[in-house]
């Protein structure tokens, strides 16, 4: 599985495991807390841009292994439905390539977006409150 991490204080995102790139949430969370999320490796590159979307929705600035910022896919506030759905279909595929069955496929893609929503709006919270505190 891949993990996310998001340090409070640092407002860092990570995320580690084969074949995948680091993110980097560069918002300041004033709040020293760690959230995680789980990401199966086995769906992970066609959910990764709807999770940078929900990201880059709330106002992150997502950089690469590299460094370098990624374009951003929506702007602050945006819609990242579309995605969502692009994220599914392709999972779908990919699980379906691997020989995985119906009901594994439609449980795994719905845990999987739905942890990258209720982690969306952890994050949505977070970066609510630290910015009320520094205004």
């Amino acid at each position: 599985m891949r993990k996310l991490i998001i340090l409070g204080v640092i407002g860092m995102v990570t995320v580690s495991a084969t074949q995948a790139a680091a993110l980097e949430l560069t918002n300041k969370v004033e709040k020293s807390e760690t959230h995680s999320l789980h990401i199966p490796d086995e769906v992970a590159p066609a959910v990764e841009p709807y999770l940078a979307c929900r990201l880059q929705s709330l106002g992150a600035t997502i950089s690469g292994k590299d460094g370098k910022r990624v374009k951003p896919l929506v702007t602050k506030g945006g819609d990242c439905l579309a995605l969502r759905t692009r994220a599914a279909a392709d999972a779908d595929a990919l699980l379906a390539k691997a020989g995985k069955d119906d009901s594994y496929r439609a449980a795994t893609i719905e845990e999987t977006l739905k942890s990258i929503d209720d982690f969306a709006e952890v994050m949505s919270g977070a970066m609510a409150g630290a910015k009320e505190k520094t205004s």
